[in-house]
């Protein structure tokens, strides 16, 4: 399958277009679905909004039973937005992702095929210019309590500095 999100804006007055892709990938599975690969771009949220990250590579996923194990890697994009300009517009250049060194990658193992929980523990690591950034450590956890309650916690603990970089804690209700 192919799945895609693009968002875009236009400056009447001045003029062309400004876009972003957020995603855009093929995914491949099996019938049985106990695993997929994703090829493209990517846009992975693990930990809260620290580990919110986007990316041209590829993801692979497989469920055994009810333990899942992802792993993913892939060239971390330096901008969001690309650029149409107009006529007027010809001399300055289209603001595309550049060619870098930002790279990212990790794993994350978790549960799967539960009913009321779920939780996943991630290790991922970001290179900026071709060092080592950012090593993170995240802990995602969803349980349903009652009907339409449910808890929501995410905590993201940067191993580099050893610190908490982020920790989330929330109680989902729906309304009937």
């Amino acid at each position: 399958s192919f799945e895609t999100a693009v968002r875009g804006s236009t400056d009447l007055y001045r003029g062309g277009f400004t876009g972003e892709v957020l995603y855009a990938f093929v995914a491949l599975s099996p019938e049985g679905r106990w695993g997929s690969l994703k090829l493209g771009r990517q846009l992975r949220a693990n930990g809260g909004a620290e580990g919110i990250v986007r990316f041209d590579g590829v993801t692979g996923s497989m469920e055994l039973h009810h333990l899942l194990v992802e792993a993913y890697a892939g060239a971390e994009l330096r901008t969001r937005t690309f650029l149409v300009t107009s006529k007027e517009d010809e001399e300055e250049p289209s603001s595309v992702p550049l060619a870098n060194d930002d790279w990212v990658f990790g794993v994350v193992l978790g549960t799967a095929g539960l009913r009321t929980t779920q939780l996943k523990l991630g290790f991922h690591d970001r290179l900026r210019d071709g060092e080592l950034a950012r090593r993170t450590f995240t802990v995602d956890f969803h349980q349903r309590l009652f009907g339409r309650a449910s808890l929501r916690a995410n905590l993201a603990a940067d191993l580099l500095q050893k610190r908490l970089a982020e920790g989330l804690i929330g109680l989902d209700l729906r309304p009937i």
